[in-house]
């Protein structure tokens, strides 16, 4: 407390280390909180300063989640325009680009479930981008395989028989890389970093979502039936 009264300093030392997701989120829970405690005894005009490692996180947080979520936005924009020069079409970049954020917040979802069982003390905030990342570039190259090839088929064939086609001819290949790339960043849990750790696990869910769900069965489907909507 300084000598006029008029500022004080509180230390607060955190279980929890300074730069954990726990951390920053007691941080910001403090931020919103204080507020309201100061107007309770009757300091409604205080001016609160949260400083220290895990303020500065907490607010770099916050700051660059922001940059990353108009980056990836425009990420999104910039692959589904890449889809509908290379499928020269627009309904069938619509639903690879739908089955992208399907196998997105399918991972995600399970980094949540796995952070809820006690995995992690919380979702690194790195790890959504980097993983959004990884899944719309593998994402959008496993459907041009399979479109892109059904495509050049069904110059001679009917429709449904040029998807078969395509997927008896890329399935193996787009299957093993699945399956090897899946394997790859699954390796990433010997890290002991969670950061790492909840990158693989996501990506290796993804892409395995992606290759074993997405391509041999949404993904043919949904390009029939749309089709038979242009029949």
């Amino acid at each position: 407390m300084t000598r006029d009264g008029r500022a004080a300093l509180f230390e607060l030392r955190l279980a929890s280390a300074p730069n954990s997701p726990a951390a920053v989120e007691l941080c910001n829970r403090l931020r919103d909180a204080i507020p309201v405690w100061l107007a309770g005894f009757g300091l409604p005009d205080a001016t609160v300063w949260l400083a220290g490692a895990t303020a500065i996180t907490s607010e770099l947080t916050a700051l660059t989640k922001a940059d990353l979520d108009r980056l990836g936005i425009w990420i999104l924009l910039g692959v589904f325009a890449l889809l509908v020069a290379l499928l020269r079409g627009v309904a069938a970049p619509l639903c690879v680009t739908a089955f992208i954020l399907a196998s997105y917040f399918a991972a995600l979802g399970s980094l949540e479930l796995l952070a809820s069982l006690g995995a992690w003390r919380g979702v690194d905030w790195k790890a959504p981008f980097f993983l959004f990342v990884l899944l719309v570039a593998i994402g959008a190259d496993y459907g041009v395989f399979v479109l892109g090839r059904a495509r050049e088929e069904a110059r001679a064939l009917p429709y449904p028989d040029a998807i078969a086609r395509a997927l008896e001819a890329t399935g193996p290949v787009v299957t093993s890389c699945g399956v090897v790339l899946a394997g790859t960043f699954a390796t990433l849990l010997l890290s002991r970093i969670a950061f790492l750790e909840q990158v693989g696990i996501g990506v290796t869910i993804g892409v395995l979502i992606d290759t074993l769900i997405v391509r041999p069965f949404l993904l043919p489907a949904a390009a029939l039936l749309l089709a038979r909507q242009r029949a």
